[in-house]
């Protein structure tokens, strides 16, 4: 993204849907152009039969701030996901070059998988080799009844705090990590 965000910082957001009852409000910092049809609730049927670990072949759709926008085609039928830069690969600077040489209705993506659906029917995906790979050897959990103890698991970086690391796995499973205190 071409502007930084830090906390306290003022701005201007567009918001594209609220939910009164759950309290919970989605905005776009993103005020002139449109933006990409979100999954909402009268699609939720569409994105059904779609679980966290299945693994299809994208086809980009659109590329926008930092994030890809594919059809997974290998699913019937096929749907859309959400792919972040970080997760297009897993070096930084390869993950720049795919989202740069990506071309809408051009560029295939041989595998990407789901990660996790928001209440909005929204899928996220990854295209980064060693998430897809640990998921296979069964490494990448997806519930916490599959966690056990002092046992080593892959996930990836969710959200960065003062205090520590979020770690995402698939679906909804989320870990912290806290940083140490000397």
């Amino acid at each position: 993204m071409s502007e930084s965000f830090f906390v306290g910082k003022t701005l201007k957001v567009k918001v594209i849907r609220y939910d009164v009852k759950g309290a919970s409000v989605i905005a776009t910092a993103k005020t002139t152009d449109a933006l990409p049809q979100d999954r909402t609730e009268e699609n939720a049927a569409k994105t059904a039969h779609i679980l966290p670990g299945e693994i299809s072949a994208g086809l980009v759709k659109a590329k926008r701030d930092g994030r890809i926008y594919v059809t997974l085609t290998s699913v019937n039928p096929p749907v859309d996901a959400i792919l972040s830069n970080a997760h297009l690969g897993d070096v930084a600077a390869n993950s720049d070059a795919i989202y740069e040489g990506a071309e809408p209705g051009k560029t295939e993506i041989d595998e990407v998988m789901v990660l996790s659906k928001d209440k909005y029917h929204n899928i996220y995906a990854t295209a980064k080799p060693s998430v897809i790979a640990a998921h296979r050897a069964g490494a990448l959990p997806c519930s916490i009844e599959q966690l056990t103890r002092n046992t080593v698991y892959v996930g990836y970086v969710r959200q960065v705090a003062d205090f520590g690391y979020f770690i995402g796995f698939l679906g909804d499973l989320i870990a912290l990590a806290p940083k140490m205190v000397k």
